[in-house]
């Protein structure tokens, strides 16, 4: 008999902050790596899952549940997935969740499940810079002889494997472990960020970064911006292009010059803050002063 979840966690009643992300080669045995903490929940507190599944269907699937893996992860280009699952990673003041039944019904349980993604692609997300949600490692490793992960598999079953694996976990130190405490970028997860944006974002944030024309000053004209965008026929409209401005520390704004007593404002430009937070006054000045005719 195996131990169940709530005997052997030591904190089973607390969200992780954050999801783990398990990129890596089809077949290398990604699922048999969790196995024995899938056996140990059991499925009333652990479940399997599709990306879609978790996102768009009914709640029931995620009533009383601590533990969920998400296979095969492929949304790569859609905000909207992300988005959706920053929600379900996140804590919630109350300490609960909605789950929306199927028949219409509303549940309410202990917002504390965490999990794991796999997937296949190194692009299987559309990430946000910054964003620490996800701890993202990699097995991109060679595929086993079919005799290795048979041999595994017996041992789950028939020596006791899921309980050696338990009982190396029951052996680790976790009074210092805080769950709350978000975990830092790894070069997976550097790379699904790039990887996962649009042509359009990688251009802009690549001319950024090399700083060629218009972004070889400290501010651009959105006239000039917009027409250098055209010349080099990137795509996206006026909604992506701000985001990814804002995103590599850009505002945009204007300032505003008396002529013959009047008051006229300047043309509409960016400005490169360089993630210094300034004030209402001080950007208006940097406008006045930079943002000309």
């Amino acid at each position: 008999n195996f131990i169940r979840a709530e005997e052997f966690a030591e904190k089973i009643g607390v969200k992780p902050s954050y999801f783990l992300a398990h990129r890596g080669s089809h077949g290398v045995g990604k699922d048999l790596f969790y196995k024995a903490v899938m056996i140990a929940m059991g499925k009333r507190t652990s479940t399997a899952l599709s990306i879609d599944d978790l996102i768009n269907g009914w709640g029931d699937i995620l009533e009383g549940k601590k533990f969920i893996i998400v296979e095969e992860v492929d949304k790569s280009q859609s905000r909207e997935a992300y988005n959706s699952l920053k929600t379900l990673t996140s804590s919630s003041a109350s300490g609960e969740m909605k789950v929306n039944m199927k028949g219409g019904k509303i549940y309410s349980q202990a917002n504390v499940f965490g999990g794991v993604m796999m997937t296949n692609r190194r692009d299987f997300l559309s990430l946000e810079k910054g964003d620490r949600r996800f701890f993202i490692f990699d097995s991109f490793i060679e595929k086993q002889h079919k005799d290795y992960y048979i041999k595994i598999n017996d041992w789950y079953n028939n020596d006791n494997g899921a309980d050696k694996v338990l009982n190396f976990l029951m052996e680790r130190d976790l009074s210092n472990f805080n769950a709350s405490t978000l975990p830092f970028q790894t070069a997976a997860m550097e790379e699904t960020i790039k990887l996962g944006q649009h042509d359009y974002e990688q251009i802009i944030t690549e001319l950024v970064n090399d700083k060629t024309y218009p972004f070889d000053n400290i501010y651009i004209p959105k006239t000039e911006f917009r027409t250098e965008l055209k010349r080099l026929n990137v795509m996206g409209g006026e909604n992506g292009h701000t985001e990814v401005m804002r995103s590599l520390g850009w505002v945009s704004g204007r300032g505003k010059k008396k002529i013959n007593g009047k008051s006229v404002y300047t043309k509409t430009c960016w400005f490169n803050t360089s993630g210094e937070i300034l004030t209402e006054v001080e950007y208006f000045n940097i406008f006045n002063e930079h943002c000309g005719f």
